[in-house]
């Protein structure tokens, strides 16, 4: 079974050039295994700027379909910690084919799981449905049960 997914587009500030990011790249994905190794396959990064008075270097994810089978996407924000820049950080989010949503915050050497859920009214939407549904008569469906019985 496949699960596709679309990845937004994100951006990260970093210490390391061109040549050093993708060197980077190359040995965090050594290091894992021959599916996790392929799955990281789809991934690139371009520079976007750089270097800036502060010495850091703005690169972008770049993908020719960001809309793909995105299942390295714990260890590509596993990899962009190893570069990103202290004090920095990115996004790292996810749309899947079904509407479920997820995605990363990454810091250097830090990845944070992020959720997300949808409000009604400032309100999770289980507890707004259970305001207005429990302990509440349905009127339609009173008059059509007494309409039956007759």
């Amino acid at each position: 079974m496949s699960y596709y997914s679309t990845i937004g587009a994100f951006e990260f500030r970093s210490r390391f050039t061109e040549a050093e990011l993708k060197e980077a790249f190359n040995r965090f994905v050594q290091n894992l295994t021959g599916e996790e190794r392929d799955c990281m396959g789809i991934y690139e990064f371009s520079r976007i700027s750089g270097p800036e008075k502060d010495g850091l270097y703005e690169y972008a994810l770049e993908m020719g379909d960001y809309f793909a089978k995105h299942y390295a996407d714990r260890y590509l924000a596993e990899f962009v910690s190893t570069v990103i820049a202290l004090g920095e950080y990115a996004l790292v989010e996810f749309d899947g084919e079904d509407g479920e949503k997820w995605g990363y915050l990454v810091l250097s050497n830090e990845v944070y799981d992020l959720a997300y859920e949808t409000l009604v009214n400032g309100k999770p939407l289980h507890e707004f449905i259970d305001e207005k549904t429990k302990g509440k008569e349905n009127f339609l469906e009173e008059t059509i049960k007494q309409e039956t019985k007759r």
